[in-house]
């Protein structure tokens, strides 16, 4: 009966494991099936969408708090002795007292300084948004890379094959075999870089449980459609606008402070004790004031280099556009001619490519063919198609070239010029 309890409990319990593994085996598949893939919009929105959140908080102003202007300058007490005979001991108190002109000035000025528009964290935004575009651009052309590493890497496998075949023959090449085990090693080693370059991007970006999905990715012909339409002359910083305005401004403030400063008449007053005296005619306490003659050119120097200031800022804009236009006109040359390169080189070899083709079909008809030839044919092949892609990694290059120079990059809202 014991025996009959225990083999009935084995069972019971054989039966719960076989299930718990399809429960595990199913989950595990399901998992794999669902596995996130990522195109070139999601990955651009996800990889933004903290940068923009930074750029924004950056840009709030700074405390709220009111800034309440001094009415006093300044306040100084003397004292001085004579013999150290306390009971002469002299007593001076000094205020030097501001202006209405002045203070309101000065609290315009604060103003100004809370509500700054240029964003610290701008030029970190802008490297963040740069990396974001060469990782996705990267991502692609590994990808490219890895898809023909493999088909070539087949083929050195077949021709391998063929070689160790024909070791015993006449025809057979020591030096054959050596260079072409070289070149498969060296093929690996390439293959494993690319594989790690990708994991790294992808673990930056918090991809590394994803696949990568390049189908909405622009294309050469959309390229070179978006460098023809960038017009140099329309371009303009517009940080560069609003930052020259606050400048402008920033300095027109300081000058008014300055004249304010230059307009106050009464300088200070002050209240002097001379301490105990027996002699009755001998003054105790005194008043005293100072006056100044506005506009005596204690602070003229100053007022004139503002004034310097605010007429160059208008100049600095118009160089900074020059600047502009003139490094986005060399952008977009230098990529229209990654383009013109790349198809001339692409149509070239789909030339050759057809011609080759031709050739291993008669030469197929052929029983005596070689078959390390038409293996050698096919690799040649392989390896101009990664010299293909090596011409399209340039022009995705210059083209982002030219997005940062022209800044469309930058602008905001943000466009996603890879799709």
């Amino acid at each position: 009966m014991r025996h009959q309890w225990i083999k009935k409990n084995i069972q019971i319990l054989l039966s719960r494991t076989v299930a718990l593994f399809v429960i595990l085996h199913v989950f595990v598949s399901v998992s794999h099936s669902q596995e996130l893939s990522i195109s070139t919009q999601s990955f651009f929105d996800a990889s933004t969408k903290e940068l923009i959140s930074m750029l924004q908080s950056s840009q709030k102003a700074m405390s709220g708090q009111e800034f309440k202007a001094p009415h006093i300058e300044g306040l100084e007490f003397r004292t001085e002795t004579n013999d150290f005979d306390l009971s002469e001991q002299d007593y001076t108190f000094r205020i030097s007292p501001t202006s209405k002109k002045i203070r309101k000035a000065q609290r315009e000025l604060y103003e100004l300084y809370t509500n700054n528009p240029e964003n610290p964290l701008l030029s970190t935004f802008e490297g963040e948004l740069d990396a974001v575009y060469q990782a996705w651009v990267s991502l692609y052309i590994i990808d490219q890379k890895q898809d023909v590493s493999e088909e070539l890497s087949a083929l050195m496998k077949e021709k391998k094959s063929v070689l160790e075949k024909m070791i015993l023959l006449p025809e057979f090449k020591l030096k054959d075999f050596v260079d072409l085990q070289k070149r498969e090693a060296e093929l690996e080693v390439d293959m494993t870089l690319l594989t790690e370059e990708q994991s790294a991007i992808a673990a930056t970006y918090d991809s590394q449980y994803s696949t990568f999905s390049f189908y909405d990715l622009i294309g050469v012909d959309a390229i070179e459609t978006i460098i023809n339409s960038i017009d140099t002359d329309k371009l303009s910083r517009d940080d560069m606008i609003i930052t020259a305005a606050y400048e402008k401004e920033l300095l027109q403030k300081e000058l008014n402070l300055e004249l304010a400063e230059n307009k106050k008449i009464f300088e200070w007053g002050q209240l002097a004790y001379r301490g105990i005296n027996s002699n009755p005619f001998k003054e105790v306490v005194s008043i005293g004031a100072a006056f100044r003659w506005p506009h005596d050119g204690n602070n003229r120097l100053k007022i004139e280099e503002l004034k310097i200031k605010l007429n160059e800022v208008d100049s600095e804009q118009y160089i900074e556009n020059e600047k502009l236009h003139l490094s986005t006109e060399s952008a977009k040359n230098a990529a229209l001619a990654k383009i013109k390169t790349y198809r001339r080189i692409f149509e070239l070899r789909k030339k050759q490519q057809a011609e080759t083709e031709k050739i291993v079909e008669l030469l197929l008809r052929d029983q005596n063919v070689n078959p390390l030839d038409l293996l050698d044919i096919r690799e040649d092949e392989i390896k101009e198609r990664l010299a293909i892609i090596k011409l399209l990694e340039d022009v995705y290059i210059a083209y982002l070239d030219t997005l940062k120079s022209s800044r469309l990059m930058y602008k905001l809202p943000l466009t996603n010029f890879l799709r």
